[in-house]
Parts: structure tokens; C-alpha cells; sequence
């Protein structure tokens, strides 16, 4: 955490836990979660719940949360960044 914040530009918030996820879903244009592995991923499913477009990790715990006719467009190989910023750009 140290390193990131050091390495991180100045306008990056490292918000840490909140008690209201709401807002921040709101105030993204679009959620990514690049993960190696999840159990279940609920942040995909508050973040489509308050109507912003997410990019998964094809793994087992994400991708059963994308509805299947978006996984063409928000689901992406783990562990592939070139993959993920393609997404992330063509659905910004």
C-alpha cells in the first residue's frame, strides 16, 4: 500500500473502507475488476446495480455475476492488461 501510494499521481484517492459504496459507484464511469481469483464478487453487482458498466477477470466468482450477453464486451482474460485496456477503452 506504501508503494502504490507513492508511485500514485496526485489527484489518486486512496479512499480505503466505506461505509457507503453508493456514491463512489456513481461517481465512476466504469468499474473494473481485474482479479486472479474471487469467491464472490459483489462489487460488479453493486456497481450495475447503480447502472455502471463493469470490466471482469474471466474467473470463476466474477463471471457469474455478468449477465451473459455483456461478457463479449466486459469479461477479459486474467492476468492479460492488454486485453483489460482494450475493454476498459472501448467501453469508456
Amino acid at each position: 500500500r506504501d508503494r502504490l501510494r507513492a508511485l500514485a499521481p496526485e489527484p489518486v484517492l486512496f479512499a480505503g473502507a466505506v461505509a457507503d459504496p453508493v456514491p463512489w459507484y456513481r461517481a465512476a464511469d466504469l468499474v473494473v475488476l481485474p482479479s486472479r481469483w474471487e469467491g464472490m464478487a459483489l462489487a460488479p453487482l453493486e456497481a450495475m446495480a447503480c447502472g455502471r458498466p463493469v470490466v471482469l477477470s474471466d474467473v470463476d466468482g466474477a463471471r457469474e455475476s455478468l449477465p451473459p450477453d455483456l461478457a463479449p464486451h466486459c469479461l477479459v482474460p486474467p492476468r492479460d492488461p492488454a486485453a483489460l485496456a482494450d475493454a476498459v477503452t472501448a467501453l469508456l
